[in-house]
């Protein structure tokens, strides 16, 4: 289905107030023995980067998705805050009376999920 023109970059756990969902790509790299499923999305042009605000990088288990996606040129979401000068992820504020709101949680995982997404993005413009 891919081959014949399927989004690589679907999204698969569907949050409907949020435009930052996990790909096909972190579900791949979420088990280390589908590594020849990370590899295929690669290949097929997976965004190795895209932030949810995680990276796949962030959640792949395994040395085989790992090496599989930092040879495709994947960071972490720490690295692309670092290279891009972004702020650092914070949600302590998102608390009220010691537990999260869900809904202003929600909010800045957007906003975060976009500042590296722009950056990304704005990059492989420029290049």
């Amino acid at each position: 289905a891919i081959k014949g023109g399927a989004n690589v970059d679907m999204q698969t756990l569907l949050d409907p107030k949020s435009e930052y969902n996990e790909t096909l790509l972190f579900e791949a790299v979420s088990e280390p023995e589908t590594y020849r499923v990370t590899q295929l999305l690669i290949e097929l042009g997976a965004n190795v980067n895209f932030a949810t605000p995680r990276t796949p990088l962030d959640d792949a288990k395994g040395s085989r998705n790992k090496k599989l996606l930092k040879d495709a040129g994947a960071m972490t979401s720490n690295e692309i805050r670092k290279k891009y000068n972004l702020p650092a992820y914070d949600d302590s504020h998102c608390e009220i009376d010691g537990k999260d709101d869900m809904d202003l949680l929600g909010k800045y995982r957007n906003e975060c999920a976009k500042l590296l997404n722009d950056a990304i993005k704005k990059a492989k413009e420029s290049e």
